[in-house]
């Protein structure tokens, strides 16, 4: 493996590049593994979720990597997250900013993606467009300072919408995101590790790309009861779209008779769910039922405006 920057990179650009992070041999057997991978749940766009064996293979590297992490960025990470395949053939998606783990957890200040491709045929072509944070700073600072740490923000040539104590709000921007724009060469078997706050955008979609995106994350993050039913439209949509997940979700808080929990306990309840344990099973399938009307009683009397930010907040 050969760095291309250092971690505390990560404070400042956002991201940083890992070379070689897989061996030929490793890639063969990811490749094999992803033929198999069953299609996820994920409604919002196609994906293919890894299996427990495939995930051994880089949980072990990732792992090494956590406490370099810790020790050299503003983040602090402890678990690592399952994995998922992403297909150029089924996916191509515009610039954005992760939805879904922010809606889940609420920011994303302890939170990094890497995402490796394992099938790539030309290193040049349908790989991952970024926008560095430090250019994001100095081209647009007002975007910037609304951005940073959160999510569920989508960039259109003039401006940015994002997702802000359930409302939709728009920035203008002073510069298109393709201005801004990095979009670093990469094969497979290379690593690209960044923010999901930062924005970024599938490349191009004229060769057949297949990545592995892992995230690690800290288990020790509160989430908010509250804050998972303040939603703008947008993320009405994306939960309803999205229930099993959000099911899990609303199931952890009721799991815990609290009105905040950590993600720690978040996870432990999605695993029991998985062990098919009864008690757990069974309040997530009775929040699987709910969750519309749930939703729904929220969501009528959230504002439903699209409003320019407050210029002197």
């Amino acid at each position: 493996m050969k760095f291309e920057g250092k971690w505390e990179d990560i404070n400042t650009r956002g991201y940083v590049l890992i070379r070689n992070f897989f061996s030929g041999e490793e890639l063969r057997v990811q490749e094999e593994k992803y033929l198999l991978a069953p299609q996820s749940a994920t409604k919002a766009y196609y994906s293919k979720t890894a299996s427990s064996s495939a995930l051994k293979l880089i949980n072990h590297k990732l792992e090494q990597f956590l406490p370099f992490i810790n020790n050299e960025t503003d983040l602090h990470v402890d678990r690592i997250s399952k994995g998922t395949y992403f297909i150029t053939e089924q996916t191509k998606i515009g610039w954005h900013s992760d939805f879904e783990s922010y809606y889940i957890q609420q920011n994303h200040k302890n939170f990094l993606t890497f995402w490796i491709p394992i099938i790539k045929p030309e290193a040049n072509k349908s790989g991952l467009s970024i926008i560095p944070m430090d250019r994001l700073l100095e081209n647009a600072p007002e975007i910037y300072r609304a951005i940073v740490g959160r999510g569920a923000a989508k960039f259109y040539d003039d401006h940015v919408e994002y997702e802000k104590d359930g409302e939709i709000v728009r920035i203008p921007s002073p510069v298109a995101p393709n201005e801004m724009a990095l979009t670093p060469e990469i094969s497979a078997g290379d690593a690209l590790v960044f923010r999901p706050d930062m924005f970024h955008c599938t490349q191009d979609d004229t060769t057949r790309r297949v990545a592995l995106a892992v995230r690690v994350w800290n288990s020790k993050d509160v989430i908010n009861k509250a804050v998972l039913m303040r939603m703008s439209k947008v993320k009405y949509r994306r939960m309803l779209q999205e229930r099993g997940t959000f099911a899990a979700v609303l199931g952890a808080f009721w799991r815990w008779s609290a009105p905040q929990i950590t993600l720690e306990q978040l996870s432990e309840f999605r695993e029991r769910v998985e062990r098919h344990e009864l008690r757990e099973l069974f309040i997530k399938i009775a929040a699987y039922l709910l969750l519309p009307v749930i939703l729904w009683a929220n969501f009528r009397t959230a504002p439903r405006q699209l409003r320019e930010p407050n210029r002197k907040s």
